[in-house]
């Protein structure tokens, strides 16, 4: 591991590994406050394999295929840290695929379920609960 530090408190975490034999380095890029937002993951150092940043409660996940954006996922957050959107894109357009959207009570139960694909609702699954004490 290896640490670089900027003047603002910034700083990026450098981590080599070996998983199934392969060399694969993680550069992890952190804001002052160690809030993490970004991580990329390469193999033998160049070839990028994925890529997630954070922007506030949104996470972008991509996957790569020979250095180009291949598949990737968006998740949205609520201040209660619980996934209130997931959506799915795929090819060099980046055009979305389907779409999962949740709601929540106020004791952090998931209550609805709503399944897009191509922005076309497919699914809405609603849930109740039974609470024995």
């Amino acid at each position: 591991q290896y640490r670089e530090e900027n003047a603002d408190g910034s700083y990026k975490k450098y981590t080599r590994t070996i998983e199934k034999g392969k060399p694969y380095l993680y550069v992890a890029e952190y804001k002052g406050d160690s809030t993490l937002i970004r991580q990329d993951k390469f193999l033998n150092d160049s070839i990028l394999i994925n890529s997630s940043e954070v922007n506030g409660f949104v996470t972008m996940t991509s996957f790569f295929k020979n250095n180009k954006f291949n598949h990737g996922y968006k998740i949205e957050r609520n201040e209660r840290n619980q996934e209130i959107r997931q959506d799915y894109y795929r090819g060099k357009n980046k055009k979305m695929t389907s779409s999962n959207i949740y709601e929540y009570k106020e004791n952090g139960l998931v209550v609805k379920h709503e399944y897009y694909r191509k922005d076309r609702l497919i699914r809405t699954s609603n849930y109740n609960y039974l609470l024995f004490e």
